[in-house]
């Protein structure tokens, strides 16, 4: 596959990959209890349908990603017209993976980066990530996301390079990891949260990855956002030590801590990760649990019977 895709393709296999995914009862059966399944997909549809703003987004995105698209897409319309500019952002992009034609999810996407294009706009960093999470890659004439990427280390730039390395590229992937030897903990964090984005990383990253969580393993608390870059990237020798760095932060009193081991496990987890999972379904913030849930049926979709 051409390594170097436009934003429309890119975009296009992202959501496709999501939402083509048979609902269950149909025929693909996992190794996830039925109990549990339902228990996941019963709290994802409740924060759909009870919770606001963000945490409705995450319920959002992971029942689409699961092929329960129901009526999200109007749900969000309705509340996009009237919402600011940051929860715009994020019903956009709710909006960006429930569409069921390439125009509509290119249409939104371009409505993003309109935001992005505005100086004055409070919902610019909530653009750039939005893109980043929807696969868009910059092309040779997106000037802006490439001049962002190209600033001084911050949120913003972590983003910015975080769509660069949508593109597959090398180059691309360590100019973000770079972002990893900032003095800055919260730049660090973010620069991990993107890696922890990404399917693969080259060999040479995941090992600076795994150089920078070890060197933050025994910090209090760790930081969860590297060491789940590092539990995503690592090779068979590391694993057993990310998951002994990572998994103690289900525990965290961080909701962001915790939200991230689920999060985490979602993208990397077993069928041996149910069992703190399922804990987490209890969690006392809905957000932790709506992740949990997710990561719990994206399990499933690893290990089918």
């Amino acid at each position: 596959m051409n390594q170097h895709m436009n934003f429309r393709s890119s975009v296009l296999l992202l959501l496709v990959a999501g939402t083509a995914v048979p609902a269950y009862g149909d025929d693909l059966p996992d190794k996830v209890p039925a109990q549990l399944r339902d228990r996941a997909l019963s709290t994802l549809r409740n924060g759909l349908n009870t919770e606001t703003k963000w945490v409705k987004v995450h319920a959002a995105e992971a029942l689409i990603w699961h092929g329960y698209p129901d009526d999200i897409g109007t749900m969000f319309a309705a509340e996009a017209a009237t919402a600011d500019p940051q929860y715009r952002i994020g019903c956009l992009r709710v909006l960006a993976q429930a569409a069921m034609v390439p125009e509509d999810r290119e249409q939104r996407v371009q409505q993003i980066r309109q935001e992005l294009a505005n100086p004055e706009s409070v919902a610019r960093v909530h653009a750039i990530e939005t893109l980043a999470k929807l696969g868009f890659t910059p092309g040779e004439e997106d000037r802006l996301e490439r001049g962002l990427a190209a600033e001084p280390p911050s949120a913003m730039t972590a983003y910015a390079r975080w769509a660069m390395a949508n593109s597959a590229r090398k180059t691309d992937m360590r100019s973000l990891a770079q972002l990893l030897d900032s003095s800055d903990k919260d730049i660090r964090a973010t620069a991990a949260y993107a890696l922890r984005h990404l399917s693969m990383v080259p060999e040479d990253v995941a090992g600076r990855i795994a150089s920078v969580a070890r060197r933050e393993a025994d910090e209090s608390p760790p930081n969860a956002y590297v060491m789940g870059a590092w539990y995503v990237h690592a090779g068979e020798q590391d694993r057993a030590d990310a998951a002994r760095a990572l998994l103690p932060l289900a525990k965290s009193e961080s909701k962001d801590q915790r939200y991230e081991v689920c999060a985490t496990l979602g993208r990397a987890g077993s069928l041996s990760d149910l069992d703190l999972l399922e804990t987490m379904l209890d969690d006392e913030q809905v957000d932790v649990r709506i992740a949990a849930a997710h990561a719990i049926l994206r399990i499933g979709r690893r290990f089918p019977h």
